[in-house]
């Protein structure tokens, strides 16, 4: 611990305070008590507002893995909450969700859990951590997926019809802007906070990867591209 001029107290390393955040995140993840039908409403008070209340850190997803790995007698049971924690968000409003639902997501995707073809449509899912994911055929209709971390993913027949994409992160880019979908629907336009525009194609059969398969950048403007809408 470090003291400042006022006589308060900090971790002097944050992976300190990091480590027992997960550890509390951990120990309510082994005793609340979530089902297919809890709604979000319904949860545990206390789970909700350490768990929805920030996006975890890589860190604490890490320790969180770490703990389970050292108990994997409870890996089973903690998947299920996480993934009843998702289906939870799904028809719920953003500010009552906060970042249960993207919380969850990133720590299943860490644990190895497959979303291919899995139906996620209408579910909050703000800063979800999906980099080198295999969402092949997921469903993300009409979902929340603000601010997530889409880098390497591989999207073939990804359906992200009305889904809210604003600010997701992609390799190599700066935060998205606006993103659009191209008529014949097998490429993204993307703009970000630099001034150029790009395109990417989502329907690649050999890799499918979003950032191995950017098919052009489009130059010329001087400013950041507000929208491509």
């Amino acid at each position: 611990l470090s003291r400042d001029e006022q006589g308060n107290y900090s971790f002097a390393h944050k992976s300190f305070m990091e480590f027992f955040v997960a550890r509390k995140i951990f120990k309510l993840l082994l005793t609340v008590e979530i089902t297919s039908e809890t709604s979000i409403s319904k949860l545990d008070k206390e789970f909700f507002n350490v768990f929805g209340q920030l996006p975890f850190t890589v860190e604490i997803r890490n320790f969180i893995k770490q703990f389970l790995q050292e108990d994997a007698t409870k890996e089973k049971d903690v998947r299920k909450k996480l993934n009843d924690i998702v289906d939870a968000t799904r028809h719920s409003h953003n500010q009552e969700t906060r970042y249960i639902g993207g919380n969850a997501v990133s720590i299943l995707h860490l644990l190895g859990e497959t979303f291919h073809a899995k139906d996620l449509s209408y579910a909050i899912l703000i800063k979800a951590d999906l980099r080198n994911a295999d969402l092949t055929k997921t469903n993300f209709r009409k979902a929340n997926l603000h601010a997530a971390i889409l880098s390497n993913a591989i999207l073939n027949e990804a359906d992200l019809s009305e889904a809210d994409l604003s600010e997701i992160s992609l390799e190599e880019m700066k935060t998205v802007n606006s993103i659009d979908w191209s008529p014949s629907e097998d490429q993204i336009v993307v703009s970000c906070e630099d001034p150029n525009i790009k395109v990417f194609n989502v329907k690649n059969q050999l890799e499918g990867r979003i950032e191995s398969v950017r098919t052009a950048v489009l130059f010329g403007h001087e400013f950041p591209v507000l929208s491509v809408c």
